[in-house]
């Protein structure tokens, strides 16, 4: 699995804060420990009627058949959640289980023609952010997700995303709307897509889910699931992953 993909499904995993003593907060909507069964279900059932299998071929998430494609998508997602529970409660994001409610009703009422706009999961707005970034540029981190407008470098330290001709060379991020050029490594606009795919379905990838800011762990962004983080960065265009 691709590693924004893992960063991705993160988000969608961010746990409650445990209130006083023994006593567990309610978190509203979709609670974390019961997003990846609800959201696996929901992307899944909505891939497999509106995305053909060649659009599915290139997410190893999506699986074979839905069945398969559930087992895989929920693994994806529960095996962040130590991670993401390490980070709230540190402080360092905060969890929207109503956004992920929104996103699963959202894909289950959603028309084929609307899931075909977009080749990747965290392009579908109602499921593009679930994770809110607490951490500021300059604080101490261990994941993108947690970082406000900006992502976590080697050091472990916040920095924001780069500008137009900024560095992007060993690990450093752009900004929203700009990529890591691969052969000048400085952040610039990306070039247009050659023309409105007709071969793209959201499921295609299932990368960033953290959702919020960029850099942020757009996904749960469960977003489906993660402020679209990527651990690394290469050339691409706008209809790829951000």
């Amino acid at each position: 699995m691709h590693a924004a993909t893992r960063l991705a499904l993160a988000s969608l995993l961010a746990l409650p804060l445990l209130a006083c003593g023994s006593v567990t907060a309610v978190v509203p909507g979709v609670s974390p420990d019961d997003a990846p069964a609800q959201l696996s279900m929901a992307v899944c059932s909505a891939a497999y009627h509106c995305c053909a299998a060649n659009q599915l071929m290139s997410n190893d998430q999506a699986g074979t058949g839905e069945p398969d494609c559930e087992m895989k998508t929920k693994a994806a997602l529960t095996q962040q959640v130590e991670g993401i529970k390490a980070s709230e409660a540190k402080g360092r994001v905060i969890y929207d289980g109503t956004k992920v409610d929104a996103c699963i009703k959202y894909l289950n009422a959603a028309s084929c023609p609307d899931l075909r706009m977009v080749n990747h999961f965290t392009a579908v707005a109602a499921c593009a952010s679930f994770l809110q970034p607490r951490v500021d540029v300059g604080g101490a981190c261990s994941n993108d997700f947690e970082c406000v407008g900006g992502f976590c470098t080697k050091a472990g330290v916040c920095q924001a995303l780069g500008l137009a001709a900024d560095s992007c060379a060993d690990g450093a991020k752009c900004a929203a709307d700009l990529t890591c050029d691969a052969t000048a490594m400085t952040c610039a606009t990306p070039p247009p897509p050659a023309s409105p795919t007709t071969d793209s379905c959201f499921y295609s990838s299932a990368c960033s889910y953290a959702g919020g800011d960029r850099g942020a762990g757009s996904a749960l962004g469960i977003a489906l699931l993660l402020a679209a983080v990527l651990t690394r960065r290469r050339t691409r265009s706008r209809e790829e992953c951000p």
